[in-house]
């Protein structure tokens, strides 16, 4: 749930997906969502999640204390993650 928080509407769409019978397509959202996940709540954890949301127009802010916030080469890799992702999901 943590990813809902910095792709709310990419969550919302996947639930719909599956709701209206789509599964192939629910399948393949999931899919992409899974490596965001990976990358922003497994290994970057909260400071990765608020990072994304503050990228996307969202109020995520600095971690607290003793989470640091991400380093340059973290902030990239979900930068690019994010703009990698906006094409993909849209296909969905």
């Amino acid at each position: 749930m943590a990813l809902a928080c910095a792709l709310p509407e990419k969550c919302v769409t996947l639930f719909e997906l599956f709701r209206q019978g789509h599964h192939e397509r629910a399948r393949d959202l999931q899919s992409i969502l899974a490596r965001a996940s990976r990358l922003l709540v497994s290994e970057l954890g909260i400071a990765g999640v608020k990072h994304a949301m503050d990228k996307r127009g969202y109020r995520g802010g600095i971690p607290r204390l003793p989470l640091q916030p991400l380093h340059h080469e973290q902030k990239k890799r979900v930068t690019d993650m994010l703009a990698a992702l906006e094409p993909a999901a849209m296909r969905a």
